[in-house]
């Protein structure tokens, strides 16, 4: 009987956590939708309304009908993400593989300025990456960003992928060698 009192108590205790963890996590999503369904003017009312009175559909057709800028925003974050991720990709997995089979002479002091580098704040590239954009003449193109993002990434991409492939054994590289 105290067993099944305790495990209903508990039950409840998690289930109001839970259901406290969905209102504050799920209430900025109702808040932003209920926001885009008011008019500009009563979007600012003070106090402000929980459920839009009159629901007014002008914004979404502002936002995809007259100039549809927000598709060509779109485009741009996939052409940068996905450059960025195809070099971190790339470069990190080479760099990593190379960390992690090869016998480096200064392997332990490359590996300790790759953690170095996500020590210091991401403003301190911006001016050498922008330098760098106008001197080789790619400023205000997708490159320049690929290149900026990918600068940032690669060091933790390196530090990864060596982390994972120093968990692969060698000895299923040797059997890939002996079987061809």
């Amino acid at each position: 009987m105290r067993t099944n009192r305790r495990s209903l108590v508990g039950v409840i205790v998690v289930s109001v956590l839970v259901g406290l963890y969905l209102v504050f996590t799920l209430f900025p999503f109702y808040w932003m939708l209920n926001t885009a369904l008011k008019s500009n003017q009563s979007a600012y009312n003070i106090p402000p309304q929980f459920y839009p009175h009159e629901p007014v559909l002008a914004n979404f057709t502002r936002l995809f009908g007259e100039d549809a800028a927000i598709i060509r925003f779109f485009f741009n974050s996939l052409v940068i993400g996905f450059g960025t991720v195809a070099v971190c990709l790339i470069a990190g997995t080479l760099a990593g593989y190379s960390l992690s089979r090869f016998k480096l002479r200064f392997k332990r002091i490359l590996l300790a300025m790759i953690l170095m580098s996500q020590m210091f704040p991401r403003a301190l590239l911006l001016i050498p990456i922008y330098v760098y954009a106008v001197e080789v003449k790619i400023f205000d193109t997708y490159w320049a960003l690929i290149i900026a993002d990918s600068a940032m990434a690669l060091p933790y991409c390196v530090w990864l992928m060596k982390g994972y492939i120093d968990t692969i054994p060698r000895e299923i590289e040797d059997a890939a060698k002996i079987d061809g």
